[in-house]
């Protein structure tokens, strides 16, 4: 499939590859993306007149190099001097990575546009030359590299002549750790746009710190790591100078950012169910504050009170719930003396004045009291009628036990009696 029908009618004016460094096998490929890369710039307007500048109906500006590279460095160090100098410069970095990122992806896309580009391979080989194109760097790919458009992209190259090296080294500043930022962030962006998969690049060594070259590796997030890791052990003497690289901090943060809103939806799935729970309880559930005014009321508590909406019963506050005003005394100076109270039982009134029997159980927060109603009405008739049953038990058993004793103390005079001898003689016969 050739992504570059365009260059069909074109005349082929460049033959060789010098915008970009490959192995031999995708010279060809690179070639192509050559010519259209060189096609779209070729279309380059400037009228300071108007103080415009266009390439292929876009509107470019530009920008000096060092005053996004070390002079960046140095008035974010001067905006952040009371944090100190290695905070100032990770906040630097983070900036022109987000920055470099997001514009490489926007570029790749406009560009894959304007040109009819589809094949991703097509998209990727055109960003090294645009690049170079652009005055961002010479690119370096090595042949070990291998852009495959999954979780295992590898790509492994270097940056000869920098622009941001170039800034630091021309200012005559040694950095101690890697500046090419944003030859990173803008390289990763464009790779990611044209695979559509996350990338990010990391700059082991930097000649702006002194290094032989400018070496960057790019990867999945997930895998970059582990690539350093194995490149760094199969290259003793590269290691090192590969010191204080870091794995650009927008992936990070977008990793914390994505565990972050995890947390928040499992935090709110949790408070989600806990509302239910609470919403649906067989027992009331409530929060007043220490003035006696409602916070909140569960459905339950509506239905022990009589009250048809939440907003009625908050309305009637909680002061005029207890039938015995001294109750509720009572309970908020235990309450301030120990924070929590359980099963503290009080006659209540419902909101038409019937008297209901309720345990409070309850827990002191600042001025917030929070806690649960249990109507134990039914219940506390029922312990009535039950000891009036057991009082009625006594009286029968004790009537029914003396009639007993008195029948028992008969049944021994008659036995007696019957036991006692007769005199049957003449004598007091008449």
């Amino acid at each position: 499939m050739n992504n570059y029908k365009f260059l069909k009618q074109e005349k082929k004016e460049d033959t060789v590859l010098n915008t970009v460094k490959v192995s031999k096998e995708f010279e060809p490929l690179f070639l192509k993306a050559q010519e259209c890369v060189g096609k779209y710039f070729k279309e380059k307007k400037e009228d300071a007149t108007k103080g415009t500048i266009e390439i292929f109906g876009q509107r470019y500006i530009l920008v000096r190099a060092a005053a996004m590279s070390v002079e960046f460095f140095e008035t974010v160090r001067d905006l952040y001097k009371e944090a100190g100098e290695e905070e100032a410069d990770n906040i630097a970095r983070s900036f022109l990575f987000d920055l470099a990122h997001a514009v490489g992806k926007t570029d790749a896309k406009n560009f894959h546009e304007k040109m009819g580009l589809k094949d991703p391979i097509a998209k990727l080989s055109a960003g090294p030359v645009h690049f170079a194109y652009t005055g961002w760097a010479f690119v370096d790919i090595f042949p070990e590299s291998k852009p495959s458009p999954d979780e295992n992209y590898y790509l492994i190259y270097d940056h000869p002549y920098s622009f941001e090296s170039d800034a630091w080294l021309r200012s005559g500043e040694k950095s101690s750790s890697p500046v090419c930022i944003m030859n990173a962030g803008y390289s990763s962006g464009w790779c990611e746009e044209s695979f559509g998969i996350p990338l990010v690049a990391s700059e082991l060594t930097c000649t702006a710190k002194g290094d032989e070259a400018c070496r960057f590796i790019m990867a999945h997030p997930s895998k970059i790591e582990g690539y350093i890791k194995e490149y760094l052990a199969k290259n003793p003497k590269f290691s090192k100078q590969a010191t204080k690289y870091e794995i650009p901090g927008f992936f990070k943060r977008k990793l914390k950012e994505e565990a972050r809103k995890r947390e928040e939806q499992a935090l709110q799935q949790s408070e989600k169910k806990y509302r239910d729970l609470v919403e649906n309880a067989m027992i009331g559930v409530y929060a007043t504050d220490l003035k006696g005014d409602i916070l909140y009321v569960n459905k339950a508590a509506l239905e022990i009170f009589g009250f048809d909406s939440v907003e009625e019963m908050i309305s009637s506050g909680a002061v005029v719930r207890y039938k015995n005003p001294k109750d509720r005394e009572v309970l908020i100076r235990n309450l301030k003396q120990t924070r929590k109270v359980k099963n503290f039982n009080v006659e209540a009134l419902t909101k038409t004045g019937e008297t209901r029997n309720v345990l409070l159980s309850a827990a002191l927060s600042g001025d917030v009291l929070r806690g649960m109603v249990i109507d134990i009405t039914e219940q506390k008739k029922m312990e009535e009628a039950m000891k009036e049953h057991l009082i009625a038990l006594e009286r029968f058993q004790k009537l029914t036990v003396g009639r007993e004793l008195k029948m028992v103390e008969l049944k021994k005079q008659i036995e007696q009696f019957k036991k006692q001898p007769r005199d049957y003689s003449t004598k007091n016969k008449i």
